[in-house]
């Protein structure tokens, strides 16, 4: 368990992050990340996309969209209340979202954030009986602070705590999927290394 979690946090967690200038003042941006939280009282992984605009500091928004990575099984559920035989189930979500990340503070190399999120998508059960079963609408909202710094040009750490409420639940999916979440996370900007391989290429060749 201590090596999964070590892991989570190390590892899985690095993040794949590229921005575009459009024009002198938005920014087109792209993340792939994952993000650990709790289902009832198991440590779970998401896996998640997302994408959107920086509107000129301190505000970006956009769209995404997060599935359960970590495969565990239910400690509440009975296959007798679903009609069904196998002993074991995994509970999961997935969802899509809508997001705004409001940056209140920006000095030298730091930036403190809020980011908001509020989506809509389903939880369920899935067992070797039945891929998908018990799936209802949840639309969970997410709220939290996020710290990054960047040691260089291109590439920085980040930590985010938040915590999630589903503002419509499953009630057929008998975990508590109301949770703190954090991330552990290096960003890495490519956008700032490809800016800089292009330098050198035109110096070398100017």
């Amino acid at each position: 368990m201590k090596r999964q979690l070590l892991i989570s946090a190390f590892v899985t967690l690095s993040l794949f992050g590229w921005a575009q200038e459009t024009n002198g003042k938005i920014k087109f941006l792209a993340k792939i990340e994952t993000r650990n939280t709790f289902f009832q009282t198991h440590h779970v992984t998401m896996l998640g996309i997302r994408a959107g605009f920086e509107f000129k500091f301190p505000v970006r928004c956009g769209i995404g969209y997060y599935w359960t990575l970590t495969k565990i099984d239910s400690k509440l559920y009975k296959a007798s209340d679903y009609g069904l035989t196998d002993p074991k189930a995994q509970p999961r979500m997935r969802y899509a979202f809508g997001y705004v990340d409001y940056s209140f503070y920006k000095e030298d190399d730091w930036t403190l954030s809020v980011p908001v999120q509020i989506g809509f998508g389903e939880t369920y059960y899935k067992s070797n009986e039945s891929n998908r079963f018990a799936n209802d609408l949840i639309i969970p909202m997410e709220a939290g602070v996020a710290v990054d710094y960047l040691f260089t040009e291109w590439v920085g750490f980040g930590v985010g705590l938040g915590y999630r409420v589903l503002l419509k639940g499953n009630k057929q999916v008998k975990e508590n999927f109301n949770s703190p979440y954090y991330q552990i996370r290096l960003n890495i900007l490519f956008t700032e290394i490809f800016r800089g391989l292009k330098a050198k290429k035109k110096a070398k060749h100017g």
